[in-house]
C-alpha cells in the first residue's frame, strides 16, 4: 500500500551519524530535490537535522500503479 502520491513531499528529523550519507543517497532515488534543513532555532551545537524531500517521483523498482479506467 502506497502511503505517498507522486508529488508528494516528506519531512523527516534526523540526528547527524554515520548512517546520514546512506540516508540521503537513498531518498535521492525517490525525490526530486532532497535539502537538509537546520531550524534557525537549533542550537548550533545540536545534531539534529531535518530533511526535507520534495517531488516524489515513486519507486524505481517497482511497476506503476494501475491507470483508473473511465
Amino acid at each position: 500500500r502506497a502511503l505517498l502520491k507522486r508529488g508528494g513531499n516528506f519531512l523527516v528529523k534526523v540526528f547527524q551519524g554515520s548512517e546520514l550519507e546512506c540516508f540521503m543517497k537513498d531518498v535521492k532515488r525517490y525525490f526530486s530535490i532532497v535539502k537538509i534543513v537546520k531550524p534557525p532555532a537549533t542550537r548550533p551545537s545540536s545534531a539534529e537535522l531535518y530533511i526535507l524531500c520534495l517531488n516524489y517521483i515513486g519507486c524505481p523498482d517497482s511497476p506503476a500503479p494501475p491507470q483508473d479506467q473511465d
